[in-house]
């Protein structure tokens, strides 16, 4: 928002617009954390088989330390990839009738909501 040696835009509106849209990518990318971790700690051994080796790169890190990516375009494509992975993950809990433990944690349900409020299949 702010651009070294040239005119800051002060429009509150706009910063307001740019906080929301970094407000919101980061807060699915958490939810979806956040399940996760949720899952790898009651049952340790469920994720293991189904969880791809590229989800560790992407969701390893802490949202602190992950920067989202700059252009409209690129956090876009990242939008899609977590849509599509919080999907696999709702999926995969679905399928599984033994899995009624993992389905009832808090930290599955935040993400069955976000999911299904902000992306579409």
């Amino acid at each position: 928002m702010l651009k070294l040696r040239g005119n800051q835009l002060t429009d509150s509106t706009h910063v307001l617009t740019s906080v929301r849209v970094l407000t919101r990518h980061e807060h699915l990318a958490e939810t979806f954390q956040a399940a996760l971790n949720a899952l790898a700690t009651v049952d340790p051994l469920w994720p293991r088989p189904w969880v791809p080796e590229a989800w560790f790169e992407r969701y390893g890190r802490r949202m602190e330390e992950f920067r989202l990516p700059k252009s409209k375009a690129n956090r876009a494509v990242y939008l899609q990839q977590l849509g599509q992975d919080g999907f696999r993950l709702l999926d995969a809990l679905e399928q599984d009738e033994a899995l009624v433990q993992l389905q009832s944690l808090t930290a599955i349900h935040l993400p069955h909501a976000a999911w299904h409020y902000h992306f579409e299949r």
